[in-house]
């Protein structure tokens, strides 16, 4: 997987975008637990991808791509709320290399971010 390509997104810009109505699918890379636990963007589909590349199956990559969608020219946002996990990152790579050309990663710079986008 490569990383060229990788754009990321504050807080601010993807709260700015969605109140535009920007037309965006965002995606939570997180396991359903923890979308459960510290709540999901609002209208984020799900597409759950392990901590590490060694983890990731054929079966997370095929999940991934069918949420993204066939339209390979669309605005895609991944995030997993928080600045150190890896989950967002390997999604954005898998898409990037598979072709997908507005794809971004919104780290929320911390859990209070991502709370912020959901609560404004």
């Amino acid at each position: 997987m490569k990383a060229s390509g990788l754009r990321l997104i504050t807080t601010s810009e993807l709260k700015k975008s969605l109140d535009e109505g920007k037309k965006i699918t965002i995606i939570s890379t997180l396991p359903a637990a923890e979308d459960k636990a510290f709540g999901k963007l609002p209208g984020a589909l799900s597409a759950p991808l392990p901590k590490t590349e060694k983890e990731l199956t054929p079966a997370d990559k095929d999940n991934l791509l069918k949420i993204a969608g066939a339209d390979k020219e669309k605005e895609i946002v991944l995030y997993c709320g928080f600045v150190a996990c890896r989950r967002s990152t390997i999604g954005a790579k898998i898409l990037v290399d598979e072709g997908y050309k507005n794809v971004t990663k919104y780290s929320a710079e911390s859990r209070p971010g991502l709370k912020r986008v959901i609560q404004l």
